[in-house]
């Protein structure tokens, strides 16, 4: 995926970024380098509007690196992590992006927050 994010870095035409897993059995992997490179390709993209990173297996590290690249982009307006392994130790860093970052619409899912999370998010 490294190669994917590079190409894209001098994109101007592709506004949607799908490397989502469709169910359990075609299960798509992103390492930590490939992380990395996509929270890069946020800080420089001005043309991604959408982003389904769903059933990654993020889990809060992951979301984390990524945040790097969310907070300093101003275009990514959907951003879905549904299934990837997210707990309440990411709260902090979804509030970071959802106040830094041009998000309009964040799709949580299946993820591992209690209420009280939710509500914190939500204020």
């Amino acid at each position: 995926m490294i190669e994917l994010f590079h190409a894209l870095e001098n994109n101007q035409t592709v506004i949607s970024l799908d490397i989502s897993s469709k169910d359990r059995t075609r299960i798509n992997k992103i390492e930590e380098s490939g992380i990395q490179q996509l929270a890069k390709l946020l800080q420089k993209s001005n043309f991604l509007s959408f982003i389904d990173l769903s059933l990654l297996n993020l889990g809060n590290k992951g979301l984390k690196k990524l945040s790097e690249g969310l907070i300093h982009n101003s275009v990514v307006l959907t951003l879905i992590i549904k299934n990837n392994n997210l707990s309440n130790n990411s709260v902090d860093t979804l509030f970071q992006v959802v106040t830094k970052s041009s998000l309009e619409h964040l799709d949580i899912a299946f993820n591992h927050f209690d209420d009280s999370s939710i509500i914190e998010l939500s204020k």
